[in-house]
């Protein structure tokens, strides 16, 4: 029907017909996207078992993070820990499968944060209670989750590694050295990220490198995810412009080719011996208004992520940060 009224109209008639097409299918999409968003996020207090399991891992991370400061402070995560317990307890008492490896991590992180309190003789009896942890829960001493103490390889020993080496070796770092990071690398690897994928070619990404400290203090104070932690002494934002879209179903291959260029921009800072860390821009309205003004970001640009990046220390902390095996995340067809 719609090809033959096409080839009867006069282009003026037929251009205002396909904005008014174009307008319906995009607020019809965006509400399809606000619908299963909503529908299927992990909520607070849910018992479904994805739902759950996304929430062990995002507070067995949180803890991570926390034993892996340098400057640990004993007693850390006083809503985190409690928290992860709970969720701990809930799993459990609804029957899910007890040898998942998600379920174990987190046990895995909880017992690592007893232990290290444990040894210093500090009460942590207000935030988890410790025997009931290990009675009820903690079957055997099992090591998935927690923190690993790294040693610092040698810029030329990276660069001889293949891609799964170097790939499989890379952690996020926060903890760095106070001297400044040679701009020449954070170009090379920025020259190495424009080879990512991008749509049709659009090459949509933007990179703003900070390393006014002052303003990374700023930027990070909104961003409010980097706290307890040494300024860096350099910040990388990442956007993509979406002036270089060109259909309304393009609407999340902005995130897309955000993405992939950020994660080689992440491998490539790895290959030149820079340490970095990926710090999410999911923003509020007004922390987005105040961090569009300071970086002078405009309307157009949606945000990606910051990068953290500076030069390794000798040894350094990190997070286990367990991984889901291949047969847990693929499905053959």
């Amino acid at each position: 029907m719609y090809d033959k009224v096409k080839n009867r109209l006069p282009y003026p008639v037929l251009d205002k017909l396909k904005a008014v097409r174009n307008y319906g299918r995009s607020v019809y999409l965006f509400r399809k996207d606000k619908q299963r968003f909503l529908k299927n996020f992990s909520r607070k207090n849910t018992v479904e078992e994805e739902q759950l399991k996304a929430r062990l891992l995002f507070y067995s991370h949180s803890v991570e993070k926390g034993l892996s400061r340098e400057n640990l402070r004993y007693g850390f995560g006083k809503t985190v820990v409690p928290e992860l317990y709970d969720l701990v307890k809930i799993y459990h008492s609804q029957e899910y499968n007890p040898y998942n490896v998600v379920y174990l991590n987190a046990l895995s992180v909880l017992n690592q944060y007893i232990n290290l309190h444990q040894a210093r003789g500090y009460d942590i009896e207000s935030l988890i209670d410790t025997e009931e942890f290990i009675t009820t829960y903690l079957s055997y001493d099992f090591k998935i989750g927690g923190m690993n103490e790294v040693r610092c390889e040698t810029v030329n020993e990276k660069k001889i590694k293949n891609f799964k080496e170097l790939a499989l070796g890379r952690s996020s770092v926060r903890d760095y050295q106070e001297s400044a990071v040679d701009v020449k690398k954070i170009n090379e690897a920025i020259e190495i990220a424009t080879k990512s994928p991008s749509v049709c070619n659009r090459q949509s990404t933007r990179v703003r490198v900070i390393r006014n400290q002052s303003v990374i203090e700023q930027a990070l104070r909104i961003q409010g995810g980097f706290n307890g932690y040494s300024c860096p002494p350099c910040l990388l934002l990442i956007t993509t412009d979406t002036r270089y879209f060109i259909d309304v179903t393009e609407r999340n291959q902005v995130y897309v080719d955000g993405g992939l260029f950020a994660m080689s921009l992440l491998y490539a800072l790895e290959y030149e011996g820079l340490a970095a860390c990926a710090l999410n821009t999911m923003f509020d309205p007004k922390k987005e208004a105040a961090t569009r003004q300071l970086l002078a970001v405009s309307e157009a640009e949606n945000f990606i992520m910051y990068m953290t990046v500076g030069n390794f220390k000798k040894e350094y902390k990190v997070p286990k940060s367990h991984r889901l095996s291949v047969d847990e995340i693929t499905t053959y067809i």
